[in-house]
């Protein structure tokens, strides 16, 4: 066996995916340091919006620069509904994502009209409007002081801090993905793939793909939404810097990273952005760096990662993992089949079938 099919290596990275989630859940706590424990709830975060932005493009191909946006959405209807009406964490979470998912869906009915690059712009506008609000609605989101008081979620009561709330979101994560994964088999996300690749012709057969365009935009603004809901409580405040046009970028390059064929790409991407930015952090802190370098720094690295992606696997890093399995698996195989046969003839001689095969001239 020399090389495994397409449906075997796609086979192979969704059994990795979950195995490699669970043990980042498992395992993560115990050998992490706090600060780590944090960035790698961060990152699972990160995944879950990366998801929903690798359903909108990878699927409908539609490039959005508006998730920034609604996970400030998630974040603030959480922190104001918490702080301002007194509402319970888990039910607060609860209503931030439909409220999420209302805004998407008034937002999302004009701008899926639009094609190309119309649509980009759009969603870099609706991000640039939701900081906006952020700062002028000062009895809501407390303006540009921002917006504390923020209860802890707890759960079973108890509060999801560290490590616990780690391990929250990696499971929120791998219930995401898994979502995913199955909705890449199913008829919707048939139908999506469909209007990506020839929306004319999906038309032609019965496909109403405005619809569908649509219902992309609302399931990828809904996890970003969860995203920023989860985080908020943990924050504990709020300020609309957090939420910058930069968070929407940091989603576009955690899906041109790992790669928007397979949901599993937004795993991949969201670790190695993750990985950069902490340390990114940990360089620009350094007393001996002048401030003024410190961002242009991060914006040096994170053109160079997104160059090096693009000139050496332009589909994604998620694509090399893959070949790498199929290649490990392939040669093991192979190592398989080779004791085997030396068990069945250990003193070399041809087998039955192999005599047979070379009676009859094959």
């Amino acid at each position: 066996m020399t090389a495994l099919s397409p449906r075997l290596r796609s086979a192979l990275t969704s059994l990795a995916g979950p195995a490699l989630i669970s043990v980042i859940l498992l395992v993560g706590p115990a050998v992490l340091s706090p600060q780590h424990i944090d960035a790698g709830a961060l990152c699972a975060l990160y995944l879950v919006a990366g998801v929903g932005l690798h359903v909108l493009m990878g699927y409908t191909g539609q490039v959005s620069f508006g998730q920034g946006g609604f996970w400030a959405i998630g974040a603030y209807a959480v922190g104001v509904l918490t702080v301002r009406l007194d509402v319970p964490v888990v039910a607060a979470i609860v209503l931030s994502l439909i409220i999420t998912g209302v805004c998407a869906l008034l937002i999302g009915w004009p701008v899926t009209q639009l094609r190309g690059h119309y649509i980009a712009v759009a969603t870099l506008a609706l991000a640039l409007i939701v900081v906006d609000l952020a700062n002028n609605l000062e009895d809501l989101t407390g303006g540009n002081a921002g917006l504390s008081g923020i209860p802890t979620l707890e759960l079973f009561g108890r509060p999801m801090v560290g490590a616990d709330f780690y391990r929250l979101c990696w499971l929120v994560a791998l219930v995401v993905l898994v979502i995913a994964a199955n909705l890449s088999r199913s008829r919707t996300g048939r139908a999506f793939r469909s209007v990506g690749a020839d929306e004319s012709g999906s038309q032609a057969l019965g496909v109403p793909s405005a619809a569908y365009r649509l219902r992309a935009f609302i399931f990828a603004a809904v996890l970003a939404g969860l995203g920023g809901a989860l985080y908020a409580p943990y924050l504990g405040f709020l300020s609309p810097e957090a939420f910058s046009v930069e968070l929407s970028a940091l989603f576009i390059i955690v899906i041109i990273v790992g790669g928007m064929r397979s949901p599993y790409g937004a795993l991949v991407g969201a670790v190695a952005v993750t990985a950069l930015t902490q340390w990114l952090n940990s360089l620009t802190t350094r007393p001996d760096l002048p401030a003024r370098l410190a961002p242009a720094l991060s914006t040096l690295c994170y053109g160079l990662l997104i160059f090096l992606v693009m000139r050496l696997s332009p589909s994604g890093v998620l694509p090399l993992i893959e070949r790498a399995l199929a290649r490990v698996v392939a040669a093991l195989t192979r190592k398989d089949a080779g004791s085997a046969q030396r068990q069945a003839d250990p003193l070399g001689h041809p087998l039955p079938e192999e005599s047979a095969r070379v009676a009859v001239g094959e």
